[in-house]
């Protein structure tokens, strides 16, 4: 009979143990940075900053309306998926059939 032993890799744990602190690592950082940002942007609102509370409540809707005009466009992948499997010309081909298609 004949028996396999089940020998670890030590490296395999390596690798866990360096992501686990790569990550825990970025969480602490982004922790940090959140921290700072918030004691930055935290102020006493007295009358005289009024002008600055309407400029980040208006800057912040325009931000929002900027990124909700960007368009979602699905059809990016599908063609570097043809061009990746097929080359150019197909991807060529496609997207010029599919501007036709809408005109």
């Amino acid at each position: 009979m004949t028996q396999i032993a089940d020998i670890e890799d030590p490296r395999g744990n390596a690798k866990i143990a360096t992501g686990i602190v790569l990550f825990l690592g970025i969480l602490l950082f982004l922790n940090y940075g959140v921290a700072r940002l918030s004691d930055l942007l935290s102020f006493q609102m007295w009358p005289s900053d009024v002008n600055f509370a309407v400029f980040i409540v208006f800057g912040s809707a325009v931000l929002y309306v900027v990124l909700m005009a960007l368009p979602f466009m699905p059809g990016i992948e599908v063609g570097l998926m043809l061009m990746a499997m097929l080359g150019v010309g197909a991807s060529f081909s496609s997207t010029f059939a599919q501007c036709w298609r809408f005109r």
